[in-house]
């Protein structure tokens, strides 16, 4: 058996790429690119602003498998080990990193100066204290080196029984802190008890998201199916309250404020989305998902969507200094999964309206012809040239035309349209779109107002379609590429597989994924991968953090 697997881990094979010209994505605008090697990025990045015109550090939190908790300095690769196994959240100032459940010091909420992690500046503790995790942290006062933080946590329950390892939110909490001076005169206190947040809500929020100023919350409605943003308040008794301010229409993941809180950003599944892949704090489900990260002008309504993954996932973006969004990126690259983070401006012309309206509510059938051509040009693209699993969503449809240079989009409607439009079935184009506040129900037949959206989308010409293709080139800019860390070999790979997993998984258990055979473990790499890099596996032996660097990078070379 050891021999067996050893032999395997020499095995490479590439993932298939598209044949056609007109199906390939130009990077939209991409102003640096480092590469992640491998380092694998788990569950949070975050960037952290800097403090003033005068701070020039490049940095962000994240955690990475095989490192943990580090600061990460996106100009040298540089990491620097940060306490605590859980995000590490700046505040949208720089002046403060707080850490929630602190085991090294005592499971505290903790917090840290930006400027000097190596000690705590406040370690919230007791039953007043702060619990929950990923929090935000928004700043609601500012007066010289006199600061006033609100944070809020999710308190959760145990993993659902129906997707094991995914916690379900209970509640939502806040606190405040005050915060004063500067260097190491810098001190923290509590200003307040911890309380609930939006205590007039009964619906469960989750992926929950301060604006810059606290005054403002980003989360997805257990409810609606999507993601909504409220205006935080406080009613006459002093509790918290939210009201709603805007439905996005689509669910989302977690969504970032820009400074004035006129932009947010986020990530959004192109193909079919629903409450399973949106409750997710790890690494999105790659072969099954396509991320794509988006900003929303609130002022405007201007949709852009700002990456170009067609066979991976963006996902975790972040605002960056002057309004540019970072975010995490992991695509296929000759077989192996890669990381990297990318740095990306967001004026981008392409944009579109952010529109509510599904093909399955009852304003839908006012579409224009511009709205139908945008949705057919994406679903062209998807049946044509996607090799992801799922059925694309209107949401996904329509930015998706945004992604084309104007030839590409051109050649891929004569040379496809006419023949492949009578094949987008009613079942292909609405099988999986799922419509607002999940009134359409997978695998039924679309409603009236949904038949007549598609026969008018089939009966339009290629003259129609090639009007609305992107009329401006995507501007490209060459990646800056920096290694953060060099390759680790694999080296013990073989012996955790047969130790740890080969119990479950040998010959005779029935499983699908098979220590030792090829064939299957080629087959069920994509869905490894993921349980391997969520935790969910090997269970009741975890993996520590090299250990599972280690299966990773194996299964990866499969």
């Amino acid at each position: 058996m050891n021999k067996l697997i050893l032999s395997l881990l020499v095995v490479t094979s590439s993932f298939a790429v598209f044949a056609q010209e007109e199906c390939q994505l130009t990077e939209k605008n991409q102003k640096i690119k480092i590469t992640l090697d491998q380092n694998v990025p788990e569950y949070f990045f975050k960037y952290i602003m800097p403090k003033n015109d005068q701070d020039k550090r490049n940095q962000a939190t994240i955690i990475l498998a095989n490192k943990g908790n580090v600061l990460l300095d996106l100009n040298t690769g540089e990491i620097k080990k940060i306490p605590g196994p859980f995000d590490a959240v700046p505040s949208m100032d720089g002046n403060i990193v707080t850490v929630p459940g602190n085991p090294e010091n005592d499971n505290a909420f903790t917090i840290y100066s930006r400027d000097d992690m190596s000690r705590p500046l406040y370690e919230d503790k007791g039953e007043k204290a702060l619990v929950g995790v990923y929090q935000s942290v928004g700043t609601i006062e500012s007066v010289g080196n006199k600061k006033k933080y609100r944070v809020i946590t999710d308190v959760l329950t145990p993993p659902s029984n129906s997707w094991p390892g995914t916690p379900n939110t209970s509640k939502l909490m806040y606190k405040e802190y005050k915060v004063e001076g500067a260097g190491a005169d810098m001190t923290a206190d509590s200003a307040g008890d911890t309380k609930p947040l939006c205590s007039n809500l009964s619906e469960a929020l989750k992926l929950p998201m301060l604006s810059k100023d606290g005054n403002q919350l980003a989360a997805y409605s257990s409810i609606t199916g999507t993601t909504q943003i409220f205006k935080i308040a406080k009613d006459s008794s002093g509790n918290s309250t939210c009201k709603l301010e805007r439905d996005l229409g689509f669910a989302s993941t977690k969504v970032e404020f820009n400074k004035d809180s006129t932009k947010i950003t986020f990530a959004a599944d192109s193909l079919a989305t629903s409450d399973r892949k949106v409750n997710w704090y790890a690494q999105p489900l790659i072969g099954a998902m396509n991320m794509n990260v988006y900003v929303l002008d609130l002022k405007t309504n201007k949709l852009n969507k700002i990456s170009n993954n067609s066979q991976g996932n963006s996902y975790y973006p972040s605002f960056s200094k002057d309004d540019t969004v970072t975010y995490l990126n992991q695509e296929y690259k000759n077989g192996p999964i890669e990381y990297s983070l990318v740095q990306a401006r967001i004026d981008v012309k392409q944009s579109v309206d952010a529109k509510s309206k599904d093909f399955y509510t009852t304003d839908s059938c006012s579409y224009s012809q511009e709205e139908l051509a945008t949705i057919a040009l994406g679903k062209l693209w998807f049946k044509t040239c996607s090799k992801m699993m799922g059925t694309p969503t209107v949401l996904g449809s329509r930015a998706q035309a945004l992604s084309m240079d104007p030839k590409k989009c051109e050649a891929l409607v004569k040379n496809n349209w006419e023949r492949t439009k009578n094949s987008l079935s009613d079942s292909y184009l609405s099988a999986k779109d799922i419509g607002l506040g999940g009134t359409f129900v997978a695998g039924s037949r679309p409603n009236a107002i949904a038949e007549e959206n598609f026969v008018k989308m089939r009966n339009l010409s290629e003259d129609d379609l090639l009007q609305y293709c992107p009329k401006a080139p995507v501007a490209a800019v060459k990646a800056v590429v920096k290694p953060l860390d060099q390759r680790e070999e694999i080296k013990a790979a073989a012996n955790i597989l047969i130790s740890k997993c080969s119990g479950c998984h040998s010959n005779g258990t029935g499983r699908a994924f098979i220590v030792g055979d090829m064939n299957s473990m080629k087959r069920n790499k994509v869905s490894a991968l993921n349980y391997v890099a969520q935790g969910y596996m090997p269970m009741g032996a975890p993996l520590t953090s090299e250990e599972k660097l280690q299966v990773w990078n194996y299964i990866n070379s499969l």
